[in-house]
């Protein structure tokens, strides 16, 4: 601080300790912090939805498996506004999110979003409202107050998603490892037709645990649950009904019907688990093209490979500091045995000019006792 106000020094630090702590701040804490973050968000993200299409043992669909932090949002220092940021991270929109930090300002010509360690700016869709936010890289904005143009907000999408992760559950029995609903063929079916177990993929329909039953007119055809708009037959294509979804593979003969029920006897049941697990497989991040298994891989990856260099480097800057303090010895450094050859030197020009001065008192005196005489 300054009498004027405050100035900031840290671009002008750009040696030393302090210097060299700046630097991996920004070059490896922040960047593989965010990393992690946005792994921890796809993970919760990826399997609270997985969990919630499963089944617990009290017959209850599973609820959220983890929490995360929320979204950083710092309003700069010289604000003169009364304007605020309201940021959210988009569900299912995971794979949106980078792992770079942003900055957004209100300029004359509206708010702009760029990212802090490319400076880019950043296209938003939306008006900012809470009716229509700005919509950017997997972030819902509400801009809220009135906001002078010249104030700035960070927004840290994934930074402190890892402070807040967490297991929310703590009981066996609220794991939901089965899946709600059992599909099965008719006992009286004469065709080779099969059905597979099933899959929820909207939980939220209400309808989700009714009983539904295929059943086919013809070897082509079949209605389901009585509804007299006929379907054609294609073996192994997808059949959604009531937020499930089936295929059904095979020659099924006409009369032929596959039922769908609520899964009540679901223990044993291990469906909604397996694909639980399965989560680490898919791609979740980077726009979809990576899975969590790989993001793991590249990020260990990543930071060898920055801490190898660092050691690289740290490892030839010690050699060339040697070589300097090498260097710098040999010109104004002390030789032991060239300083004690000097001191003997010394020593005996002392002793010649003490016997000189011996000599010559003895001579002045001599000279007195003369003249006295």
């Amino acid at each position: 601080r300054t009498a004027s106000g405050s100035v900031d020094v840290t671009a002008s630090v750009s040696g030393g300790a302090l210097g060299g702590l700046l630097e991996f701040r920004s070059q490896m804490l922040d960047p593989a912090r965010n990393a992690l973050g946005r792994i921890g968000v796809a993970l919760s993200e990826a399997v609270n939805a997985q969990h919630g299409a499963g089944m617990t043992l009290t017959g209850a669909l599973g609820g959220d498996f983890f929490a995360v932090g929320d979204v950083q949002v710092r309003a700069h220092a010289s604000n003169a506004g009364t304007g605020s940021l309201s940021v959210q991270r988009i569900d299912g929109s995971a794979g949106a999110l980078t792992t770079a930090d942003y900055v957004m300002t209100h300029t004359a010509g509206g708010w702009v979003l760029q990212r802090t360690d490319t400076g880019a700016t950043v296209p938003m869709t939306g008006s900012g409202t809470a009716a229509d936010p700005f919509v950017a890289d997997g972030l819902s904005i509400v801009v809220d107050g009135a906001a002078p143009v010249g104030d700035s907000f960070q927004i840290r999408p994934t930074a402190g998603a890892l402070a807040g992760l967490d297991m929310l559950i703590t009981s066996p029995e609220d794991i939901a490892a089965a899946a709600p609903i059992v599909a099965a063929a008719g006992s009286g079916n004469t065709g080779t037709g099969a059905i597979s177990p099933g899959e929820v993929i909207d939980p939220a329909n209400p309808a989700l645990r009714d009983p539904v039953t295929i059943t086919f007119i013809s070897a082509t055809q079949y209605t389901i649950d009585g509804d007299p708009t006929v379907h054609t037959y294609t073996p192994g294509a997808d059949i959604d009904v009531n937020g499930w979804r089936v295929q059904i593979s095979g020659a099924p003969d006409p009369g032929d019907s596959f039922t769908v029920l609520d899964n009540s006897s679901g223990a044993g049941d291990n469906r909604n688990a397996l694909k639980l697990a399965d989560v680490l497989n898919q791609p979740l991040v980077n726009g979809g093209t990576t899975s969590l298994n790989g993001a793991v891989g590249q990020f260990v990856g990543d930071i060898g490979v920055r801490t190898n260099q660092v050691q690289v480097s740290r490892d030839a800057q010690e050699v060339v500091y040697d070589e300097s303090v090498e260097a710098l010895q040999s010109i104004s450094g002390v030789n032991l045995d060239e300083e004690a050859a000097n001191l003997v030197r010394y020593q005996q020009a002392y002793m010649a000019a003490a016997q000189m001065i011996r000599v010559a008192d003895t001579l002045f005196q001599s000279v007195l006792e003369a003249t006295r005489g």
